[in-house]
């Protein structure tokens, strides 16, 4: 089956009658798993992701906390756009501001304007 430019695969396990957890998982006599043909490419991809999060996942999660507090401190919890291209827009202005913030803390507003007229 195609679905979305995408080949999609379905199963119907036979083992679901016996299953202890059959009532918590589906009304019908077997559970339908669809899977992309290449969803396996994407679970390998995962599981090395989790295996390294060490390496991976320390400064993107400082980097994610940042960003957020600089939101929150503005009192945005939200995007307001929608689109993509729109979104990194809106959040590349919401760092701008938050990095003047910080500069003008550190350095002062009389250091700051005279930095930017150059």
């Amino acid at each position: 089956m195609v679905h979305k430019g995408k080949n999609i695969r379905r199963y119907w396990p036979s083992v679901c009658g016996q299953c202890a957890l059959k009532k918590k998982c589906t009304k019908g006599k077997e559970r339908r798993v669809s899977r992309c043909e290449h969803e396996g490419v994407v679970d390998r991809a995962q599981d090395r992701l989790n295996a390294n999060w060490d390496i991976v996942g320390c400064p993107q999660r400082n980097c994610r906390t940042s960003i957020w507090n600089a939101k929150v401190m503005d009192g945005d919890t939200h995007l307001l756009t929608k689109m993509l291209t729109r979104a990194r827009t809106e959040m590349s202005l919401h760092v701008l501001a938050y990095d003047m913030k910080r500069m003008i803390r550190i350095v002062g507003i009389k250091t700051m304007i005279e930095a930017i007229q150059g």
